[in-house]
């Protein structure tokens, strides 16, 4: 099981962009690391951690179908080397307003908004590339190898965000993230990419992007998965954007642990990305959707009640792994079924509801967090978020059924 599912790496473009999204990627954990312990060493509030995060997603919401849209008309290359471009810019004015002291919360917020509108212009694009690089019976590996290496940042960037902030302070942990977008652009510098398809040539931008929102409506295995990645995103996402506020406010934890439980958070993920083909072979698609989606509200009360920093630590893993599984399920049937011609807008709209959805989710928490602690907001959370699975399961016995690999897969 290993070769294949480290084969898209013999692609030489392929492996280009894997190790420059990596490198790019640590930094971007390194910088989310650092300012949530920045922002609550200077507010000690999780409701300003959660706003902070939230406000670096809620572009994706707003933006990801503009972003589809370029992604099926212009150059997928060009549009990647402006918001990476873009990204970079403003990681350097995150570091100098930190720098000289002008940080303030709202300014961050404000910095994380702009940094998440260029995200949400270019990941279409960067998704939508993957079936190009790669054979059709590679690119169940390659979406894996592409969210392993964003989950590989996990484990490596709270490690060396810890050391950097404790060594040489939140600064230079934010300058490391604008270097490392340099990485990114220094591949697009130097590879060659298959033309786009124009698909959307002629359409106004409105027609286009109702287009593809009416593909995954008709389609029953998209419309299905995307009903519960949305249940998901609500129910469970919001430890990602909060390990700061728990580490410290639940377990008088400081800049270590809360690196301890980023990576933590890293080695669940990272693994969900590995195992997710052998899981997949062995039980299907379907049974894996709905046992990570089960097993998240568990995890996320055994991660609320852990009696101990460990016990958190291996809560949150667990936690990780599922929401992953979950994740990852989801984008790959994404991938498999959208047409060449509607994959960056059917590729947006999973990516707009995650750009809503999370935002909202974390927000509500750390609020909720602040009001009554954070051990009961994520534990009222996990009871809603169990609740609706109990009643779709009576309800709608069957709703699942349509979720599975294509035999065609529409490419």
């Amino acid at each position: 099981m290993a070769a294949p599912s480290l084969a898209p790496l013999r692609n030489k473009v392929f492996a280009r962009f894997w190790v420059g999204s990596f490198i790019s990627n640590v930094g971007t954990i390194m910088e989310q690391v650092a300012l949530g312990i920045y922002v609550q060493q200077r507010t000690g509030q999780a409701a300003w951690n959660g706003a902070v995060a939230a406000l670096g997603f809620l572009p994706t919401a707003l933006l990801s179908p503009f972003g589809g849209v370029l992604a099926d008309r212009v150059s997928r290359r060009r549009l990647l080397v402006v918001t990476t471009t873009a990204s970079l810019l403003l990681a350097a004015v995150m570091t100098a307003v930190v720098a000289t002291e002008h940080g303030a919360p709202l300014v961050l917020a404000a910095i994380s908004f702009g940094t998440g509108c260029a995200n949400a212009l270019g990941w279409p694009a960067f998704q939508s590339m993957l079936p190009d690089l790669v054979g059709p019976d590679e690119l169940i590996a390659a979406v894996g190898l592409s969210n392993a290496q964003w989950n590989l940042a996990r484990v490596v960037g709270p490690a060396l965000a810890g050391i950097t902030v404790a060594v040489a302070g939140v600064t230079t942990a934010l300058a490391v993230n604008t270097a490392s977008f340099l990485a990114v652009l220094g591949v697009l510098a130097v590879v060659q990419l298959p033309g786009t398809v124009s698909a959307t040539a002629g359409q106004r931008v409105f027609g286009a992007i109702a287009e593809g929102w009416r593909y995954v409506r008709h389609d029953p295995p998209l419309w299905t998965v995307l009903r519960v990645q949305a249940l998901n995103c609500v129910g469970a996402s919001a430890y990602i954007g909060l390990i700061a506020a728990v580490a410290r406010k639940v377990h008088g934890g400081g800049e270590g642990y809360t690196a301890v439980l980023s990576t933590a958070m890293g080695v669940g993920a990272v693994s969900a990305a590995f195992g997710l083909g052998g899981l997949v072979a062995r039980v299907g698609v379907r049974r894996v959707l709905a046992g990570a989606t089960v097993a998240m509200p568990v995890m996320s009360v055994a991660y609320a009640l852990a009696p101990s920093r460990a016990a958190a630590a291996l809560a949150l893993a667990a936690l990780a792994f599922s929401y992953m599984c979950s994740m990852l399920a989801v984008s790959s049937l994404n991938q498999m079924r959208a047409p060449a011609a509607l994959r960056g807008r059917v590729l947006s709209i999973s990516t707009m509801a995650l750009g809503l959805l999370y935002p909202i989710a974390v927000s509500v928490q750390g609020r909720l967090g602040d009001a009554v602690g954070l051990r009961k907001a994520i534990v009222a959370f996990a009871l809603a978020h169990a609740l609706v699975i109990a009643w779709v399961r009576v309800a709608r016995p069957r709703f699942l059924a349509p979720v599975g690999w294509p035999a065609d897969r529409r490419v």
